[in-house]
């Protein structure tokens, strides 16, 4: 109720504050002094800026896009005058020139890779009110106050959005956040009362209801986290303003995360567990569990009480030790596969407890070594590197714009800038769902036109006060331009479409017409914005969708060879395998960001003759692998808790005990890898038609005909499973007694159990994954009978032949292969 609320009171206040800076612009454009309105000429730029800056919604993000903008204006007017005079607009500009001048500069202006996205879309909107206008205004074109006009009125909008923001209170990122941390701490107070009450449940079916409710609020706590890391930018700006904020108040996520992270294990040990009566949760167990939770509530008033937010080093939470330990090992009866999700819950909760840091650790590391090279970065900003995706995305955005205002030109001169400006507010550095997007597009200028032209009509004896009716247009976007039916894409062009008719007096044209042309202009823009992205980018996300998830097939077979205790070389430092894992398991997550981008990009792209995208699949493997990479985040929790209690224990076998769990663990990695290596394989096969051709073509097949396995032999995970559940029952059996006090035997024997439980949980994940993976091979190839053993087989034999010569490595790419060869690093 509370949350719903105040969603409904920030998109409310982000209208208000868009109307704000709206009728900033209008009352000097419109109704203002004839000596000031001639400065900002362009009134339809300084509404486009404020459209662009003010939904930011903070202070802190509006100061710098102010910035942002400033330094747009400040890169391109400069250049374009001097290209001015260098064209002398004395005489008659040809479309021709006017396109050449704006593909060079917006090529210019898109290759640097420090510039933000906010300040290359501002540059690309002037360079074409620049060079368009200078066509459209032929001899009457001033060098230098038709520059100073357009950056006249991009400043306007920029300071209306600033004010805006001020009006009648700055809405600081960091009083959000504070409000945000609160809510979090008491979202997961009450996660954690569900998963503890659910725990303690007499029944299942008592269980399951609190465990829905928890899975509920996870999802809130969820977007807590992701709205308060979106606005750590914002933060940043505003502790450059504000005294009192402290320099450690900037990363208020990550703390946070360290308290998210046990909570989604907590619920993974639930989900896992099938409750089948034991005797492990005893009395006692249940009195301690309440009263960690106790404990940990202390914490989580201290967030909510903001003590450790403002803090420059969080301070330390008083909760008193037990004095005895969680597990009275003699108590309780052999443990067994069954019983690992219960004591991987009570580890997650000795976890939050003790409020382990699952991210600072890298974080810090990173700071310190960024704070090295300061000087280094430095350099590296004024020495330009071209990278391959820089360069696209500036062709991208030159062949378009020079394109589309040629066209533009040639439909209609006085109105050629919208076919130009239209998309310049649409580029983005990475790939984006080109149809989708231009739909969208599309969409909200013919919307917004058409109430800009009914407005019109119903205020055509009184056009002096008909901007009013923009007013409540703007705060309905603000709340539709969030949804999932129209997004962010249709709420620009929505807004901009009705500012452009309300907002102005001089049409030149009736509006009816005005808009007609307008809304041309804007599908002349965008069909060449789709014709550049296919020539440029022409593979889909569904293709670039099965090449990530090889790719993260791959991240993660390195992480899962990271698990170890003990480090290959004495001279390194003891806590180096668990440093690894978790700089590869940052990797696999990166990875599974991308692959979640792409899913969702490949959800909305038009199928054509292609086969439709199986979207299920991939949102089944997605989740695998989010799994996955938080099982990974707590191994190296385990990894790193074990080492230390092995360092505080006085024992001369604690080294013989990391042995003896180094070869539980690598015999589980040398399993788990072959099965992921054969599944990377699988993926990037192109059919099992192509693969059949290139073992026809093949000089010998007789290592496939007569059964010889493969080196790289493929493992099903089925029947690696019972293996797994052996490797597990084996570091539960481990002998703990070499540790003398008895709070590091329950410790050591907890950490085995919670160990034991991520690789049978990381293993049952690739099952799901290799399950997945040959639906999705069975959905791209309906009329071929599907073994995954056989495919994995039949590759890696096309390897071997490779590196005996028989077949080249271009033939076999050209072939199988949708994006690189196989072959083993």
């Amino acid at each position: 109720m509370y949350q719903g609320r105040a969603w409904w009171m920030s998109r409310l206040g982000c209208g208000l504050r868009t109307v704000i800076a709206c009728t900033i612009v209008a009352s000097i454009t419109l109704y203002g002094p004839m000596k000031i309105r001639r400065i900002p000429s362009y009134p339809a730029f300084g509404y486009l800026t404020v459209i662009l800056v003010v939904p930011q919604r903070t202070l802190g993000d509006t100061l710098g896009s102010f910035w942002h903008v400033l330094y747009a204006t400040i890169q391109v007017m400069p250049a374009a005058i001097v290209s001015l005079m260098v064209m002398k607009p004395g005489e008659d500009i040809s479309y021709a020139k006017a396109a050449v001048a704006i593909a060079v500069s917006s090529f210019m202006v898109g290759l640097p890779k420090s510039s933000s996205l906010l300040t290359k879309r501002i540059a690309f909107v002037q360079i074409v009110l620049v060079y368009a206008g200078a066509v459209i205004h032929g001899k009457s074109t001033g060098v230098l106050m038709h520059p100073v006009h357009i950056a006249a009125s991009t400043l306007h909008g920029a300071l209306a959005s600033v004010v805006a923001l001020l009006l009648p209170f700055p809405r600081l990122a960091y009083s959000e956040v504070k409000k945000e941390c609160c809510l979090y701490a008491g979202n997961a107070s009450k996660r954690l009362g569900f998963l503890v009450n659910a725990f303690c449940a007499e029944n299942k079916q008592a269980a399951a209801d609190l465990l829905l409710q928890a899975n509920s609020a996870s999802k809130a706590g969820s977007l807590l986290i992701q709205s308060i890391k979106l606005k750590r930018d914002g933060m940043a700006w505003e502790r450059r303003m504000v005294r009192f904020m402290k320099p450690s108040a900037v990363k208020p996520a990550d703390r946070l995360q360290n308290l998210e992270i046990p909570l989604r294990g907590m619920e993974m040990a639930m989900n896992y567990w099938t409750r089948s009566p034991n005797m492990i949760i005893t009395q006692d167990v249940i009195d301690t569990v309440r009263n960690m939770e106790g404990q940990i509530d202390l914490k989580l008033e201290q967030v909510r009480l903001l003590m450790p937010f403002d803090a420059t080093t969080a301070p330390e939470t008083k909760v008193e030790s037990p004095r005895k330990p969680l597990l009275n090992l003699a108590s309780i009866p052999p443990p067994t596969i069954k019983d690992l999700p219960v004591f991987f819950f009570l580890f997650c909760m000795r976890v939050l407890q003790e409020d382990f840091p699952f991210c600072s650790n890298l974080k810090q590391e990173k700071d310190e070594n960024e704070s090295n090279g300061v000087y280094k970065g430095l350099l590296d900003r004024l020495v330009l590197t071209i990278r391959g995706r820089d360069l696209i995305f500036a062709l991208k955005c030159s062949l378009s714009l020079g394109v589309a205002v040629y066209l533009g030109l040639h439909y209609a001169k006085e109105n050629a800038y919208w076919s130009g400006l239209t998309i310049a507010i649409s580029f983005v550095t990475g790939r984006q769902p080109a149809f989708n997007v231009a739909n969208s597009r599309a969409q909200g200028t013919a919307l917004g036109s058409v109430y800009g032209v009914l407005g019109c009509f119903i205020l055509q004896n009184h056009i002096k006060y008909r901007f009013v009716l923009v007013l409540p247009w703007i705060l309905l976007i603000s709340f539709l331009r969030r949804s999932r039916m129209f997004g962010e894409a249709w709420g620009i062009s929505a807004a901009i479409g009705g500012l452009l008719i309300l907002g102005r007096n001089n049409y030149r044209q009736p509006p009816n017409v005005f808009a007609i042309t307008r809304i041309t202009e804007a599908v002349i823009g965008l069909s060449c914005f789709i014709l550049v992205e296919l020539i440029l980018q022409p593979r889909r996300a569904s293709t670039l969708a099965k090449i990530e998830v090889a790719q993260s097939l791959q991240s993660f077979q390195e992480c899962i060879q990271q698990i170890k205790l003990c480090p290959l070389e004495e001279q390194v430092s003891p806590f180096q395998p668990a440093m690894a894992l978790r700089q590869n398991q940052k990797t696999l997550e990166s990875h599974v960001e991308e692959l979640r981008r792409l899913v969702e990009e490949a959800e909305v792209e038009p199928n054509f003759w292609f086969l439709p995208f199986n979207s299920l699949v991939y949102r089944n493997l997605l989740n695998s692998f989010s799994k996955a990479v938080d099982l990974l985040s707590f191994i190296a929790c385990i990894s790193e808790t074990l080492l230390r209690i092995s360092r505080r224990s006085e024992s001369s076998s604690s080294q013989e005990f990391q042995t003896r769990v180094d070869e539980d663990l690598k015999l589980f990695s040398e399993k788990l890898c072959s099965s992921l290596r054969g599944l990377e394989d699988v993926m990037l096969i192109k059919s099992v038609a192509a693969l059949e051709r290139a073992l026809k073509r093949k000089a010998s097949i007789k290592d496939i005909e007569s059964g010889k396995p493969a080196k790289y032999a493929f493992r099903l995970m089925s029947d690696d499973q019972a293996h797994i559940d052996i490797i597990a029952n084996s570091l539960l059996g481990l002998s703990v007694e070499s540790f003398r006090d008895e709070k590091l035997q329950s410790q050591t024997f907890l950490c085995l159990a919670a160990l034991g439980f991520c690789i049978t949980c990381l293993t049952q994940e690739a099952t799901v994954m290799e399950t997945e993976i040959k639906e999705l091979v069975r959905w791209e190839n309906p009329a071929e009978p599907i073994d995954l053993l056989e495919i994995s087989s039949k590759v890696n034999c096309l390897k071997e032949s490779i590196k005996a010569g028989c077949i080249s490595t271009a033939d076999f790419v050209a072939s199988i292969s949708i994006d690189r060869p196989f072959l083993a690093a």
